[in-house]
């Protein structure tokens, strides 16, 4: 993932594997973590707020699907096992309904439901930002490919993840923002315009299917 502003960086990685389970509160009394035995799926968390988001959801005792495109996942994952968390990888283009429709049944098989889908993929690498410029000089398959995965991808996950939320009665979706949604620039037009479709699609859409 390229670099982003300060107001989408998540958390730190993942602590010891005691404080996975543990946190301590100001009274200094221990308590169990807070997403102790919930499945969360996330994709795009091969790397930057992705895996660092993957890495505190483990802290926290979920249990997490660490999804993405490339093959990085397993490094993610790897580090979050080695430090005590619980965590699968899984390779996926979000775009692509037929892989969408086999991760969600993958962490349907590993883990038995999903409380949690974090939509966090995006793209957004060094190689795809100096090409998104301004819609004159505008790559149609550029905006194109933006669309497929910023937007139809968090599409896709949540219609294939929503109704088993709703059969095992609840769940959550999360969706990774941009202040790019909500002002204009002389570049990132195709990702800006994404970030715009992607709130509108959780705050709309989808919150009428997961009642957040």
């Amino acid at each position: 993932m390229g670099r982003k502003s300060a107001r989408e960086r998540c958390v730190p990685a993942v602590p010891s594997a005691r404080a996975r389970h543990h946190r301590i509160t100001s009274q200094g009394e221990e308590r169990e973590g807070r997403l102790k035995d919930k499945v969360i799926l996330i994709n795009g968390a091969g790397s930057g707020i992705g895996a660092a988001c993957a890495a505190e959801y483990a802290r926290e005792g979920a249990r997490v699907v660490v999804g993405s495109q490339s093959r990085s996942s397993e490094k993610v994952a790897a580090q979050i096992v080695a430090s005590g968390g619980d965590a699968k990888p899984y390779s996926a283009d979000i775009s692509d309904e037929a892989q969408v429709r086999a991760m969600v049944a993958f962490t349907l098989e590993t883990y038995g439901r999903i409380d949690v889908l974090h939509n966090n993929a995006a793209m957004t690498g060094p190689d795809i930002i100096t090409r998104d410029v301004d819609v004159v000089n505008m790559d149609g398959d550029l905006w194109d490919r933006t669309m497929a995965v910023n937007v139809k991808g968090p599409m896709f996950c949540a219609k294939h993840a929503i109704p088993h939320m709703i059969a095992q009665g609840g769940g959550s979706v999360i969706t990774t923002g941009s202040p790019k949604a909500l002002q204009g620039d002389l570049a990132q037009t195709a990702y800006g315009a994404s970030k715009v479709a992607v709130h509108n699609l959780t705050e709309e859409a989808l919150r009428i299917w997961t009642g957040c």
